[in-house]
């Protein structure tokens, strides 16, 4: 699944998402785009999750956990 991450530009904005998903709530990341204009930053990140349930978990977690900057976060359908 998909999820994509719109945030202020900062340093180590990237680095935090990782290790939000990957350390603290344990999913693998099979692919991850970010594209930065004006200092916003869109980041597309594919993880591997089993359930709807674990996506919105996963989404909850990245929106509440004190990532400085973060100001969306969605799931995009993959076609």
């Amino acid at each position: 699944m998909r999820i994509c991450i719109r945030s202020i530009d900062r340093h180590h904005l990237l680095s935090d998402v990782v290790a939000c998903i990957t350390e603290q709530q344990c999913l693998s990341i099979s692919h991850l785009n970010t594209v930065t204009v004006a200092r916003i930053v869109e980041t597309s990140v594919d993880i591997a999750v089993h359930s709807i349930k674990e996506l919105e978990k996963s989404i909850e977690s990245v929106t509440n956990v004190s990532i400085e900057n973060v100001d969306e976060v969605s799931r995009v359908d993959i076609k």
